[in-house]
């Protein structure tokens, strides 16, 4: 009963000497922080930190009256890690470091839950590997959440194969019931949730997502209405992008406890993939103002300060050769405006966009010409719940000159189901013959997908493109994506689609069969080569082989390389590039292309 001792103490100061009175109100810190990390588990908002407060001042008068002490330096560390304060905490153990100054398992482990904090996963790591190897009898209580913590630093420093270990041990560890072994004492031990729900939380991470689901399906059978079980299952869903199911997890639990903050957040960024922009904004500017230092909350309100902001999508090809179908090369920039929140709505961007292709007549004449062709246009962008739709006016600058205007529509009908339609009265995509005859063309285009999570899905779609020469051209194809390998570090896919088009033209100056049919099968390959949270490097390769046959020529054999990287810069800013080569066959006439590209995002601030 500390307080009550230091109460009493304080009235008979001549009773005590200095040291003594120091214990006790050491004590009374100590036991202050230990209030505070209960209040922490059962009080929200703002309040939740009024006692944990008290300790950091009462911490800071023990040392300033009287003699400084390293154990109220360790409980201080606590309290200011319980507040969240991360970077004082690793200001006291740096220094504390520096005098060289040995340290309980306690100190350490808050020390390493700032630096994981901090996003300094190695310092973390080594930190509670330290905190666990040293620890004593009376931490015993401590350790399995100090081993959670190393699971997550792991995880976070890339090396998600020791992650899982650790997850799996600290499972494998801890009993359903606390106090085992007593008769009449034991009941649910409320560490187990946490230990069999963050082995699946690490596959998750680790991008092995088969596997977490396959965990927590395990899960959901034994404890449904678990929260968090139910928060690692609608994490999941978003993972596997399945907004839609999340939302719903997500509100569930958030009308089941209102004081989740994980669920809140977890509703925020559904709404947000979801294109409930307002909605998210509802939800994110309480939990900012209320929650600050909660990571979750922080990124929330990061994704929204980015989707506010203006937006330029950069996307091109510069080729050479072998493509007398469509446009050798092609420049296609589209820069948006911020949401017009203050005007049409949330929902409203405006944007402009220009788009230069060049191309040659045909390479296999003795004499080769190059025929650029530019459009700009404006147009309006509007996205919603399961609605997403982007019209512009554009007018062609530079041969077979034309007005026209573009419409996209794609609508969802679920997590599993979209259909996608578009309209182009002025392609700016058709060969160098074409525009070099004056020809020009209109297109329409429909498309259904079916997509069951992130490694499978089959797309097809049908188009009608219909030339100013009177040719009509309509293409229908299919494509099935199969992800094979997935992980942290490398993934495999698979492409094979099917093409065929019929032309209602004969001899016209471009590239026209009467008919065709094509069949390809690609190996797409990823390696993730370096990654720092929201940053990243990846390594792209594709190959792919096929059979083209076009009527009235010999079957013949497609082929194609290409190689590329990807960057990645806090969800602002994405840069890939790369070269590639391809073969194919067009009037019996097997050419080579040579291409580069180069594809750029950026949230402009």
């Amino acid at each position: 009963m500390p307080y009550l001792a230091t109460r009493t103490a304080d009235k008979r100061l001549d009773w005590f000497n200095k040291d003594e009175r120091r214990l006790l109100a050491h004590t009374v810190a100590g036991h202050t922080i230990i209030y505070g990390e209960a209040q922490l588990n059962v009080d929200v908002k703002t309040p939740r930190f009024q006692t944990t407060d008290v300790a950091i001042v009462e911490t800071g008068s023990v040392l300033q009256r009287f003699e400084p002490r390293n154990v109220t330096r360790f409980d201080r560390m606590v309290a200011l890690r319980d507040r969240q304060m991360m970077k004082a905490v690793v200001q006291l153990y740096e220094e504390l470091l520096a005098a060289d100054v040995a340290m309980p398992s306690y100190a350490k482990a808050a020390a390493a839950d700032a630096y994981l904090y901090l996003e300094q996963p190695e310092r973390a790591r080594d930190l509670y590997i330290a905190a666990i190897t040293d620890a004593g009898r009376g931490d015993v209580a401590n350790v399995d959440s100090w081993r959670n913590g190393l699971a997550y630093a792991y995880s976070e420093a890339e090396q998600h194969d020791e992650a899982q270990a650790v997850a799996d041990g600290v499972m494998k560890l801890t009993p359903t019931l606390a106090n085992r072994g007593i008769p009449s004492v034991e009941a649910p031990n409320g560490d187990y949730p946490t230990a069999t729900v963050t082995p699946a939380l690490m596959r998750m991470y680790a991008e092995r997502l088969n596997e977490a689901e396959k965990h927590l399906a395990e899960l959901r059978g034994i404890a449904p209405f678990n929260g968090q079980v139910r928060l690692a299952w609608a994490s999941l869903q978003s993972s596997r992008e399945h907004p839609r199911a999340a939302l719903e997890e997500f509100t569930l639990m958030q009308m089941d406890d209102e004081k989740s903050v994980s669920a809140e957040v977890g509703r925020g960024e559904s709404l947000l993939a979801l294109n409930e922009f307002a909605q998210a904004k509802i939800i994110s500017l309480p939990l900012t103002h209320e929650y600050p230092e909660n990571k979750g909350v922080q990124n929330l309100a990061r994704r929204l300060d980015i989707h506010d902001r203006p937006f330029l999508r950069i996307s091109t090809t510069l080729g050479k050769g072998g493509q007398l179908a469509a446009a050798e090369s092609i420049f296609d920039a589209q820069l948006y405006s911020a949401p017009l929140t203050n005007s049409l709505g949330e929902e409203f961007r405006v944007f402009t966009h220009l788009s230069r292709s060049t191309g040659s007549v045909d390479r296999r004449l003795p004499t080769e010409a190059s025929v650029p062709r530019s459009r700009i246009g404006v147009g309006l962008d509007y996205r919603v719940r399961d609605l997403e739709v982007e019209g512009e006016v554009n007018q062609a600058t530079q041969n077979a000159n034309k007005s026209g205007i573009a419409l996209q529509v794609v609508k969802y009908f679920s997590d599993y189901w979209r259909i996608r339609l578009a309209a182009d009265s002025n392609v700016n995509d058709l060969s160098a013959a074409a525009y070099n005859a004056n020809v020009t063309a209109r297109r329409l285009l429909a498309g259904v997908t079916w997509q069951l999570n992130e490694s499978r899905s089959i797309d097809a779609a049908v188009s009608n493109t219909k030339y100013s020469d009177g040719n009509d051209r309509d293409v229908y194809g299919i494509g099935w994506t199969e992800r094979w390998i997935s992980g942290p570090v490398f993934k495999l896919d698979t492409l094979v689609s099917l093409a065929t088009s019929r032309n209602s033209a004969q001899g016209v100056v471009y590239f026209n069969p009467a008919s065709d049919q094509e069949a390809t099968v690609a190996l797409l390959g990823e390696w993730r080569t370096w990654r720092r949270y929201r940053r990243s490097m990846l390594q792209q390769v594709q190959v792919y082989t096929g059979r083209y046959s076009q009527e009235g020529f010999n079957t013949g054999t497609t082929s194609g390389l290409q190689y590329g990287h990807l960057w990645s810069l806090d969800d602002e800013f994405s840069l890939g590039y790369g070269l590639g080569v391809s073969m194919h066959p067009y009037d019996g006439v097997r050419e080579k292309r040579h291409y580069g590209y180069m594809n750029l995002n950026w949230a402009i601030k």
